[in-house]
């Protein structure tokens, strides 16, 4: 399993461990004073970024240009609780015209992203464990689990 460590930095600020690279997220205060994007800024930068890779990769494996391919994204969130992203709009750029026997597979390669099939069912399991210098580590789950039976 590949692992990530964050950190709490100072006020809402954090920085975030990814093999060699160090990124910072933070809320915005509208002071200014940030130190980088919301993490649900992140997770849709992710999902952007997956987007304009697949798009990318289709495009040099058909020998098109792909030097000005770029990506805009637009987002919502969804309205009450739970917070979440309600939708989000991807908007390809190429380089040029893309003949039409190219821009079904090109949709499709973009379709077919990572980050995109991670949020299609089935979700991926998250667990979250509780680790506060007790014995016995707690988990959402085991709490769950404790309400249910309690009932």
């Amino acid at each position: 399993m590949a692992r990530m460590t964050i950190r709490h930095l100072d006020g809402d600020a954090f920085s975030v461990d990814i093999r060699q690279h160090r990124l910072f997220v933070d809320q915005r205060t509208g002071t200014g004073a940030e130190r980088g994007p919301t993490p649900v800024e992140l997770f849709v930068a992710s999902l952007a970024g997956c987007a304009a890779y697949y798009a990318h990769r289709y495009l040099l494996e058909q020998g098109w240009p792909d030097e000005k391919l770029t990506v805009e994204c637009d987002w919502l969130m969804r309205a009450g609780t739970p917070h979440a992203v309600g939708s989000v709009r991807l908007r390809v750029t190429t380089p040029g015209p893309i003949p039409a026997t190219l821009r079904h597979g090109l949709l499709s390669a973009i379709d077919a992203c990572t980050v995109q099939n991670s949020i299609r069912p089935p979700l991926p399991a998250v667990s979250v464990e509780l680790a506060d210098g007790t014995a016995d580590p707690i988990s959402v789950q085991d709490i769950l689990h404790h309400q249910a039976n309690a009932v």
